[in-house]
């Protein structure tokens, strides 16, 4: 839920934050979003390299720990290059949080509890 929440914030919010609080030009605060999104990308495709290495549980953490750090740096960063910092730290920290969450019910042993 936190992980959809983030990711929503950063594209309805990121750009204005960008543009009003920041005073960036349109390009700028444009590039909210491109930052978060790339270095989300970038995150999700070294996913399964990092599970498999780190397990679920320290991906979960870590990945919260640095979506956490992203969106305090890009929400109390005096200018936009930190701002844009903090947006791809969020991207590289959510990237396998949403997935692992939904795939761990799958890893429980024994049928599901609806049938």
């Amino acid at each position: 839920m936190c992980a959809a929440y983030d990711e929503g914030a950063i594209g309805d919010w990121g750009a204005l934050h960008l543009r009003q609080d920041l005073g960036a030009g349109a390009g700028a605060a444009a590039a909210a979003y491109a930052a978060f999104a790339l270095a989300e990308a970038s995150g999700r495709l070294s996913g399964t390299t990092l599970l498999e290495r780190l397990g679920r549980t320290r991906v979960l953490i870590l990945g919260g720990l640095t979506a956490c750090a992203g969106m305090l740096l890009a929400s109390l960063a005096p200018n936009v290059w930190l701002a844009l910092a903090g947006f791809a730290a969020t991207g590289l920290g959510l990237a396998n949080l949403f997935p692992a969450a939904i795939a761990g019910p799958a890893g429980w042993p024994g049928p599901p509890a609806w049938r």
